[in-house]
């Protein structure tokens, strides 16, 4: 009996030693962002212990089935048993190590920990290798056969299931066969308490990276993938009666009076719409102050109406599609473009410009496959759509696509023969990793993200070359411009990913086509990026009503609020407050609101209810 109780005391160690490994490699390789939020190391190592409940249910799971063949070998042979046990542990280490060493890899660009939403990357991996740099890619793979090599080496050394054990008593075995159980069951949920363990247990700190330190990686995905995997047609966000929901939203959207300020000089003009990956507001000098990353959209700016206030309705570039062309916010635990079979369901701006007699074409310097992002266009019936493969290979490219200076040199010479009206789409991609474009290195100051900051620089010099040179062209004087970001990122100024600051994106309408008292003014109301789509629309005199989620910005009595999704939660914003919540661990992150504003928390949930279940309904 000896023998088999101290190899269970051993397995317990020895996963307990290859988490904590696992956590501080997660550590090691996020130092810049650790430090940028000046954390001390005593904080720091205060995620090893907040980390030990979770890693303890994650080893009881490990452990479940370890018992059972323990338990099988009291009876049948030993050997045959112990050679089971061995070749499941190197299985479930080697699940263990790919999902915490790709964490590593996948953090400093999502800031969140892996979940169910990656699965959708597997269908094409080469989205994330092509994301990494060579070397860091490289990296990541000597690190994840380093772990394996030395885990299995000290497994095969110190821990390896006893192929001669022995209880000589009948009273022994039943000890261990009733006992382990409970004991496994125990910490499986995290003790004797009314609620089982949840991701809460292990989350001690202000800072979201220490958390994300501390939550069990294998335990959270699983969990993740368990609980939002499928939905059976069920709405996880549900606090009201359904009729109620639906009606809070409508009233939401009400006007007094459905007018708009007319800004434009044009009834028909072109449309130009420039889709900048990744930017976030904070790299716009009128919004954070910073002059010397972007600085030609700054000179642009004096020919349209800027908005300082507007936010991201997800993080990914295939919920900010969405966004733009059918007014849909985007969706927690899921995404829209995921499911092809709810297209149809959505209104598209594509298809109602395309009806009213505008040519609609889009551009991308890379493959339109990530994200199922080529599925939708091609739903929403674009004339034309360009991307990698139909520029020449001898184009000078990165890992992910043509640089963008190429992007808009296709573009301005494909313009020249378009027809217009046109609607015309320009989606770029060099601030997106690995920021392989030419320019590199022309900041140089001691901050942060600093080859992100030098891949917006990149993009930003594109910009200003593009303009320079459509001014030139027959069309320009007739086309309205709209610049905006897909989504936002992290930059200098280190803003959470869960905070309104992080989702802050640019957008700037701008062109000849701008009435002049409306130039070089600026839009500092809240709003959303669903709400360009109708913004847009009425100002062509077009029918908005099949955009339900979209308000029209130049309507002096639209109301003021944006909401974002947060993976597993949602957040709401407006000119009282913010409410952000995490439906995973049943957490508030941040409530301005008191108990005579409450209504705007039920608006907020309202909201993400009749959201969720309008999505689910299609």
């Amino acid at each position: 009996m000896k023998r088999l109780l101290l190899f269970f005391l051993k397995y317990v160690v020895y996963w307990l030693i290859i988490l904590n490994l696992l956590r501080l490699i997660f550590i090691l390789a996020n130092l810049s962002i650790i430090r940028s939020e000046n954390i001390a190391f005593w904080h720091i190592s205060k995620s090893f212990v907040a980390a030990f409940n979770l890693d303890m249910s994650m080893l009881a799971y490990i452990t479940t089935l370890v018992y059972a063949f323990a338990t099988i070998s009291l009876f049948i042979n030993k050997n045959f048993i112990a050679k089971i046990i061995n070749i499941y542990t190197y299985i479930v280490l080697s699940v263990v190590s790919l999902l915490s060493i790709g964490e590593v890899g996948i953090y400093p660009e999502w800031r969140t920990k892996i979940n169910s939403k990656a699965l959708v990357y597997l269908k094409n991996p080469s989205e994330v290798f092509e994301s990494i740099s060579f070397l860091n890619l490289l990296a990541l793979f000597f690190v994840l056969v380093s772990v394996m090599f030395i885990a299995i080496y000290v497994y095969k050394k110190f821990v390896e299931f006893p192929e001669g054990h022995n209880f000589s008593k009948w009273y022994s075995k039943l000890v261990f066969i009733l006992l382990t159980p409970l004991i496994l069951f125990y910490f499986v949920r995290g003790g004797t308490k009314e609620i089982p363990i949840s991701q809460s247990d292990a989350w001690y700190s202000d800072h979201m990276i220490m958390n994300d330190a501390a939550v069990n990686t294998t335990w959270n995905f699983v969990f993740n993938y368990i609980k939002y995997s499928s939905f059976s047609g069920e709405n996880p966000f549900i606090y009201f009666d359904a009729e109620f929901a639906q009606q809070r939203v409508e009233e939401m959207h009400q006007v007094e009076t459905d007018t708009t300020i007319n800004i434009l000089n044009s009834a028909k003009p072109n449309i130009v719409y420039i889709i900048l990956e990744s930017w976030p507001a904070t790299v716009i000098e009128s919004i954070s102050g910073d002059d010397f990353i972007t600085p030609n959209f700054h000179k642009l700016e004096k020919e349209g109406v800027l908005f300082t206030n507007l936010y991201a309705s997800g993080n990914r570039s295939q919920q900010g599609m969405v966004a733009f062309f059918a007014g849909f916010p985007s969706l927690p635990i899921t995404t829209f473009t995921n499911y092809p079979e709810k297209y149809s369901s959505l209104p598209s701006m594509v298809k109602d410009l395309n009806e009213n007699g505008w040519n609609s074409s889009f551009y991308f310097g890379g493959q339109l496959r990530y994200g199922n992002i080529k599925s939708y266009l091609m739903y929403n019936q674009f004339d034309k759509i360009i991307e990698l493969e139909n520029f020449d290979k001898s184009i000078p490219r990165g890992r992910l696509g043509v640089h963008d200076e190429y992007l808009f040199q296709r573009s301005l010479n494909d313009l020249k023969n378009e027809k217009e009206p046109f609607f015309h789409v320009v989606f770029t991609q060099s601030s997106h990793s690995p920021y392989d474009q030419p320019l590199q290195n022309v900041i140089k100051k001691d901050i942060s993200e600093l080859p992100f900051i030098n891949s917006v620089y990149y993009t930003d010099k594109c910009l200003g070359d593009f303009f320079e040179n459509a001014k030139k062209q027959h069309w320009y004087k007739n086309t309205l411009f709209v610049i905006v970001a897909d989504h936002s990122h992290v930059s200098h100024k280190n803003y959470g990913v869960n905070t309104f600051e992080y989702r802050q994106i640019p957008m700037l309408i701008m062109g000849d086509v701008i009435k002049e008292e409306f130039k070089g003014t600026q839009y500092d109301k809240i709003a959303s990026q669903t709400d360009i789509t109708t913004t847009i629309l009425k100002q062509l005199g077009l029918d908005t009503s099949k955009y339900r989620w979209s308000k029209n910005l130049f309507n002096p009595y639209t109301p003021e609020f944006a909401y974002f999704e947060m993976n597993e939660g949602f957040a709401w914003l407006n000119p009282q407050g913010q409410f952000l919540y995490h439906l995973g661990l049943d957490r508030v992150f941040r409530n301005d609101f008191d108990d005579s504003q409450k209504h705007y928390v039920d608006d907020a949930k309202a909201y993400v209810q009749e959201l969720f279940q309008e999505f689910l309904d299609y």
